[in-house]
């Protein structure tokens, strides 16, 4: 059988609808397919138990959240701190180092050269130059306080207990608090319980 140019042609037409159509078939139930699958996945994150599932997953995200920083906040205070105990060995300071708490008081690191003024509550043996220390504090009225605290301690002690002295002082704590020095008059105003 032969087919003229007109029977050819209609034959092409014929065939690229047919193909067309099947083509639409295959994309709407591609379609359909999808939309089924994703009317399925909503009723179950609907469900009570996916609700629990994804807000307990959601809880324990947040926990390794939180405890990624505090983590890195521990390793960065861990740095700073030998990094001032290698400063003061390199300048040849032996004495005991007092590590200030930066986060409460806001103090200025040491890179900074704008000093600081605090009020710090300190105490000394005064017969031996032992068992100093110092407390950084918010204001002049805690200071004062801690410094009485300190001398309360020590009055049930021992005799090398009592021994202790103890006072307050406003000053710059971007360098390293000598309590020994301020005892002795040598540094500025302190205030003697």
């Amino acid at each position: 059988m032969t087919y003229t140019d007109n029977d050819k042609q209609r034959m092409d037409w014929a065939s690229l609808l047919v193909s067309g159509a099947s083509l639409a078939v295959g994309v709407a139930a591609l379609c359909m397919n999808e939309k089924g699958e994703s009317m399925t996945e909503r009723k179950e994150n609907q469900s009570p138990a996916m609700q629990y599932k994804i807000a307990k997953q959601a809880k324990k995200d947040a926990y390794k959240e939180r405890k990624t920083v505090k983590l890195n906040a521990r390793v960065e205070k861990a740095k700073k701190q030998t990094m001032i105990r290698e400063y003061a060995g390199g300048i040849g300071y032996d004495g005991p180092i007092i590590l200030l708490n930066e986060k409460e008081y806001g103090l200025v690191p040491l890179q900074t050269s704008r000093p600081t003024q605090s009020w710090v509550a300190m105490e000394i043996n005064s017969k031996n130059g032992r068992d100093r220390q110092a407390i950084v504090c918010g204001s002049k009225e805690e200071a004062r306080t801690k410094a009485i605290r300190m001398k309360n301690a020590h009055r049930q002690g021992s005799k090398q207990s009592k021994d202790c002295e103890q006072g307050y002082a406003k000053m710059d704590t971007t360098r390293s608090i000598d309590v020994g020095r301020w005892f002795a008059g040598k540094e500025g105003t302190l205030y003697r319980m």
